[in-house]
């Protein structure tokens, strides 16, 4: 599926994935349907913007809750998901949902993109780190709601809460305020529900399935990289 030859490695196929992602979310992020009426979005900071996302830093050249209209923050949002989960995997799920079955030289590459070190029974890793992710992220979203119900409509919570899920456990820092989450410092739902997320997606994917196989009693102990991932992340 991916093009295979002794210049395109798998290195080389992550970093113009993330390019090509990244070039596409800019002049999108540009473009006058992203943003709110009477606003404009040079390209340097579409570009800026679209980098951030999907290399998830969360840093922003312009203010994003008031100039980006909600197909502009969708943008950023898909920009967001695919940066924190990696393009590739996501690519290889669909992959998987149209043929059930991807190639050798792909598995090499996902195996790069999410840092595994075998291709045995790839596709039903992918599966379960989508699965995982959908699963915390829809979680996440559900605490998150009652804080945001409280002072938006029932949409716009619901929004409101699946993107700051998202933008968190990707590690993403991205809000929907212009003072980020600051006007919610006395909340107590905030204050747990989004470091619990940027916790989560910290320690990776490898580290939470491992959890969850030792707990489920499908693997007997947890790896070193677990132990590690999680007692380095709690110093």
């Amino acid at each position: 599926m991916f093009l295979k030859n002794k210049f395109f490695s798998p290195y080389m196929i992550i970093l113009l994935s993330f390019v090509g992602v990244i070039i596409l979310g800019g002049f999108l992020l540009s473009f006058p349907i992203s943003v709110n009426y009477g606003k404009s979005v040079k390209l340097i900071d579409g570009f800026f913007i679209a980098t951030s996302a999907v290399c998830v830093t969360g840093l922003s050249s312009i203010d994003i809750a008031s100039i980006y209209n909600p197909f502009g923050q969708l943008i950023i949002l898909i920009l967001i998901q695919l940066g924190g989960l990696g393009v590739i995997t996501f690519t290889s799920v669909i992959i998987i949902l149209i043929s059930k079955k991807i190639g050798y030289y792909t598995k090499k590459v996902v195996q790069e993109d999410i840092n595994i070190d075998t291709t045995f029974k790839i596709e039903e890793y992918v599966t379960k780190v989508i699965f995982a992710v959908i699963l915390i992220e829809f979680i996440g979203a559900i605490i998150l709601f009652f804080e945001f119900i409280k002072k938006f409509s029932f949409l716009k919570a619901v929004y409101y809460s699946f993107f700051h899920s998202i933008s968190a456990f990707c590690n993403a820092g991205f809000a929907l305020f212009s003072d980020n989450l600051y006007g919610f410092k006395n909340s107590f739902i905030i204050n747990i529900t989004i470091p619990v997320l940027i916790f989560l997606g910290g320690i990776g994917f490898s580290t939470i399935l491992n959890c969850y196989n030792v707990f489920r009693k499908k693997e007997k102990r947890l790896t070193t990289t677990t132990k590690l991932s999680i007692k380095i992340s709690i110093f």
